[in-house]
């Protein structure tokens, strides 16, 4: 099944031909159908298994001839999500207009075997030029999710004579940068060249993006308010946030994004981005990467979906300590790599100006405090507290806003410390980690602290001076500038 390439003519089938097969029947739905022979098999499902062979051959280029025929439209739209992150590049013949503008990053239309259009959807598949070319009278709208052309026909001709003709297009199944469905602001096409391929650095290694992803799966909400920031929520398949991140979604600037983006589940894993066709997954370490639960970015690599590391959680080579640069230097940078992934660099670049600015007048005024309280973030633990150490997002809107992370000296990004520790640090204000009431809430977490021996008596908790931010501000995010003025505010208005 799709093996003889690899082989000489008398080889036999190996073990790792047989994992290849399994995997490929797997993409295409059919695993379960494995011992069954084609002749009991419906259209479609055969078509599926053309496709199974097909990508069994592990090929660089696809070339399909009307792959959807005989399917369903759930089918025809998984077969397509499925060709396009498969790796190779694909070329595919399509008869469907509205699939092509859907689907495809280049579309190329042929006129009596005569190239006569070559470009994205958008630019390509024009009611003046299929009047032209296919002689059909056809309305051009707007997809309200993603944003891509589609194409409404009234059955009326333009004229006579009606020639049958093919539309080829290219499916690039890695990424590429076409950026189309992007809402971005006036002077911002969000659209890069089709077919450049944008190379970003993320985590140390490098990315090459080849098509604008637009079925990306969120992890955390503060990932999915990046994407939000940007004007990307017609790239989002759907977002993943836990129960404790509920209080986040209702306060968001975001909300109505949120409410329109399809929420997958509280918890990540590859039955949830397969489910929902994603070609791009956007998470972390810690952030929904984990070793223990199996669900890494070398396992979307195996399934064939590409995966984009939150920089605030990126591995700094030492054990699993997580941490590669400053947080709001991480912030900027996803900002910028994300606007190159998806064609929208000088909406980053203004998000990035106007974040920047706005931690740097509050750096400029309280530069002449002298003074800088002693900060202990309380995330949450009872036996052991989970806290900021330098290199997590906390610790620069301490820092920026007039503080002294007493857990800067630890190289880490969120980490576990003890009690002991908080209690000689002797902090002057507690910073509390705001899930918004479903794990804990700000007084639960209060009221343990008075109740403690020891930390009852810390300057911060004898002194009341206790304040909250939202864990959607603390997080790697667009939050973060803000944050940073609030709790500015706070420490500005202690010390006078």
């Amino acid at each position: 099944m799709g093996r003889l390439p690899h082989h000489g003519l008398l080889d036999r089938m190996t073990a790792t031909d047989r994992q290849v097969c399994a995997a490929a029947l797997e993409q295409v739905g059919l695993a379960e159908f494995a011992d069954r022979g084609v002749l009991t098999l419906s259209d479609g499902e055969r078509q599926r298994v053309l496709i199974a062979r097909a990508l069994a051959q592990e090929p660089r280029i696809l070339v399909l001839d009307e792959p959807t025929n005989h399917l369903d439209i759930r089918h025809q739209l998984e077969i397509l999500a499925l060709v396009r992150r498969s790796g190779p590049t694909v070329l595919a013949a399509l008869h469907d207009f509205n699939l092509a503008a859907a689907t495809c990053d280049t579309v190329h239309v042929l006129d009596g075997g005569r190239l006569v259009a070559s470009g994205t959807p958008a630019q390509v598949l024009t009611p003046d030029l299929l009047a032209e070319v296919f002689g059909v009278r056809a309305y051009l709208v707007t997809h309200p999710a993603t944003g891509r052309p589609q194409l409404l026909f009234d059955g009326s001709s333009p004229r006579r004579t009606v020639m049958r003709k093919t539309v080829a297009m290219v499916l690039v199944a890695t990424l590429s940068v076409t950026g189309c469905g992007a809402q971005v602001s006036e002077g911002d096409s969000g659209v890069a060249p089709a077919g450049d391929p944008v190379t970003v650095t993320n985590c140390g290694q490098s990315l090459t993006a080849r098509m604008s992803p637009s079925r990306v799966v969120t992890n955390d909400i503060g990932i999915t308010e990046l994407m939000f920031a940007l004007g990307l929520d017609g790239r989002i398949a759907g977002y993943v946030v836990d129960k404790g991140q509920s209080g986040g979604v209702a306060s968001s600037p975001w909300k109505a994004d949120f409410t329109n983006v399809p929420k997958l589940a509280e918890k990540i894993n590859r039955e949830v981005v397969q489910g929902a066709g994603a070609d791009l997954v956007f998470a972390g370490w810690n952030y929904g990467f984990s070793e223990s639960t199996g669900f890494t970015p070398d396992t979307l690599t195996q399934l064939g979906i590409q995966s984009y590391q939150l920089t605030e959680a990126c591995r700094n080579g030492v054990g699993k300590q997580r941490g590669i640069m400053p947080p709001l230097d991480a912030l900027y940078t996803d900002l910028r790599n994300l606007g190159k992934i998806f064609g929208v660099s000088d909406r980053a670049e203004k998000l990035v100006k106007q974040y920047s600015d706005q931690v740097a007048a509050v750096t400029k005024a309280v530069a002449t405090q002298g003074q800088r309280p002693k900060v202990f973030l309380y995330d949450d633990g009872r036996d052991q507290p989970f806290t900021t150490a330098r290199n997590a997002g906390p610790d620069e809107i301490i820092t920026k806003a007039g503080g002294t992370n007493i857990f800067s000296d630890v190289d880490d990004s969120w980490t576990t410390v003890s009690w002991e520790a908080v209690v000689q640090r002797a902090p002057d204000v507690i910073l509390i980690n705001d899930y918004g009431g479903e794990v804990g809430t700000v007084a639960d977490k209060e009221n343990f602290l008075r109740s403690q021996p020891g930390l009852r008596d810390i300057p911060a908790v004898k002194q009341g001076r206790v304040f909250a931010l939202p864990y959607a501000a603390l997080v790697e995010g667009p939050r973060n500038a803000s944050a940073v003025q609030a709790f500015g505010a706070y420490l500005a208005g202690l010390l006078r």
